[in-house]
This record gives structure tokens, sequence and C-alpha cells, in this order.
């Protein structure tokens, strides 16, 4: 049935996030430490998770905690996405 979060239109995401108004620097970690711990939790808990998640791989030079992802894991993510489109015979 229906998402525990109504899903926003997409051009406005970013007016829905969870992390609107928080302190940017939670999102920038410098290591896995509590501050990364406390900006995952957060981004669990947003309804717009997965489009900020898809603008962060979308868009060149983001850095810091995107959908619930360090730069670090989104580029795993990209990696990941890129071999499996290339063995499905699509082309990324």
């Amino acid at each position: 049935m229906g998402s525990e979060h109504p899903r926003p239109d997409p051009a406005t995401w970013w007016d829905h996030a969870a992390c609107r108004g928080a302190n940017p620097d939670l999102f920038v970690p410098v290591s896995d430490t509590e501050i990364s711990r406390l900006a995952r939790r957060t981004c669990n808990e947003c309804p717009v998770k997965a489009d900020c998640l898809d603008h962060a791989l979308n868009t060149p030079g983001v850095h810091g905690i995107y959908g619930g992802l360090t730069d670090h894991e989104r580029r795993n993510l990209r990696r990941r996405i890129r071999r499996q489109t290339t063995t499905n015979g699509a082309t990324p």
C-alpha cells in the first residue's frame, strides 16, 4: 500500500529534507564517528532519502553524507551499478 512517508514532488525534495536547518557540519564527517552516526540516523528518518541519494549520485562534486551514504559509499554504489548495467548488456 502506501509508504510511511508520502513522496513529495522531486523538484522540491529539499524542502522536505529532515536535515533542512540542521548543522551542515554533521553531514561532512572527517571519519565514521558519532557525528556520522547522527547524520545517518537523520537520513534514515527522512521522507526524501531516495531523492537526496539520487541527487548526490547524479551531481558531480557533492561531498558529505547524502541519502545516508558517504562519498566513499556512493563511489562504491556507482561502481556496482555500472558493473550490473554492463553485465545485463545495457550501457551505463
